[in-house]
């Protein structure tokens, strides 16, 4: 039998509702709370969070900062593709 571990004050802060997880894997994100919850799931620092993405934290401000940010998005959506294909392709299903 598997043991199932207790769930800490810690765990259960960072936990996300099923229908928030469910939102935020299908990919509709409503608000910057959102991205706020993920990082907090994901039990990472805002810093260490946004140098995972390979984007600064500090706010957007110019066209220029945009496009860096979307630009490092991009690489950071293609290393995940490569590896993990299967992901792209429940996308593909769902997308239609």
């Amino acid at each position: 039998m598997t043991e199932i571990s207790e769930l800490t004050g810690e765990k259960f802060e960072r936990a996300l509702s099923r229908s928030v997880r469910q939102r935020l894997v299908s990919g509709r994100f409503e608000s910057g709370g959102d991205v706020k919850a993920l990082q907090r799931f994901v039990g990472s620092t805002q810093v260490d969070f946004a140098s995972a993405l390979g984007i600064s934290v500090t706010p957007f401000g110019t066209r220029s900062t945009i496009a860096v940010v979307l630009k490092a998005l991009l690489v950071v959506l293609l290393r995940i593709a490569a590896r993990h294909p299967r992901v792209i392709c429940e996308n593909l299903h769902s997308a239609g």
